[in-house]
């Protein structure tokens, strides 16, 4: 008799199994992590959640925490020096066409996070500058990465002088719900316009 009831507990265990199959794992398998497509819809998630993102980011694990940082944490940066195409030849002119730089911050995927953008563009009688213009901006690539502002600029040289300088400094930060920010940056770029409309530029952070 003893073998009858240990096969009727046997199939109502797996009569059970068969209806409630969660019952056994119900948060089924645990995410990989080390995949960047899953981390990047989790951020996704996170970053579509608004007003609840804080309450969501508290519901995930330590590894799925310290993942999203590391995919959302500046790895390494590029520039990239730019100009706008004039309509004029700059020798006939004696203008330029914008003359700018992008500066960019980067994952360790190489996926871009924010960027940092200055322009000017001058004229020039061949000896001195004849007149100036500049322009900058910040662009936001990615969820709990945030442009705080400007947080300084300066000029050089300019109408009369031989060259005209304009340097200017941004402001990001990366923050997360219930934690705080993790990381600061502060990008700068300074460009330069000569007389005889050539250019240079510097940057850092």
């Amino acid at each position: 008799m003893r073998w009858v009831k240990f096969l009727a507990v046997f199939a109502l265990m797996a009569l059970l199994l068969s209806i409630a199959p969660g019952v056994v794992r119900a948060d089924g398998p645990t995410p990989n992590y080390s995949d960047p497509s899953v981390v990047q819809s989790l951020v996704e998630r996170l970053g579509k959640a608004g007003d609840k993102s804080d309450g969501l980011w508290g519901t995930l694990t330590p590894e799925a925490k310290a993942a999203v940082v590391r995919y959302l944490k500046v790895e390494r940066v590029a520039v990239q020096a730019t100009t706008a195409p004039g309509t004029i030849s700059p020798l006939v002119s004696g203008c330029t066409a914008w003359r700018g730089f992008r500066y960019v911050g980067y994952n360790y995927l190489g996926q871009a996070l924010w960027a940092y953008n200055s322009q000017i563009q001058w004229c020039s009688n061949g000896s001195s500058i004849t007149s100036k213009s500049h322009q900058r901006w910040a662009e936001v690539l990615q969820y709990f990465w945030s442009f705080t502002g400007h947080i300084g600029e300066s000029e050089g040289g300019g109408i009369g002088q031989t060259y005209y300088e304009y340097w200017t400094q941004g402001a990001f930060q990366l923050c997360f719900p219930g934690v705080g920010c993790v990381q600061y940056v502060y990008p700068w770029i300074d460009l330069i316009g000569y007389r005889d409309l050539t250019w240079t530029y510097s940057y850092g952070q």
